[in-house]
């Protein structure tokens, strides 16, 4: 598919899985194992703005990360 414009609907999303997740304190914060579900800020490229979101941890240790706005272009591997 190729998109007919940079700001076409389907370069958006507002929800992504991950299954390697790199914690600054290197462990899951508290809140997010306890309640499995935690608000919060990411940043999916070097130096963008950070994007509120809500974390959802999945029994298997994957994360589903809902952003509150959709974002343009999330790749794999960001």
């Amino acid at each position: 598919f190729k998109a007919p414009s940079t700001d076409h609907p389907a370069l958006y999303r507002d929800l992504l899985r991950t299954n390697r997740v790199h914690w600054i304190a290197e462990e899951p914060p508290a809140e997010l194992v306890r309640e499995k579900m935690m608000e919060c800020h990411l940043r999916f490229r070097h130096q963008m703005a950070l994007v509120p979101c809500v974390l959802t941890l999945n029994q298997d240790g994957s994360v589903w990360v809902t952003l509150v706005k959709p974002a343009r272009a999330i790749t794999p591997g960001q």
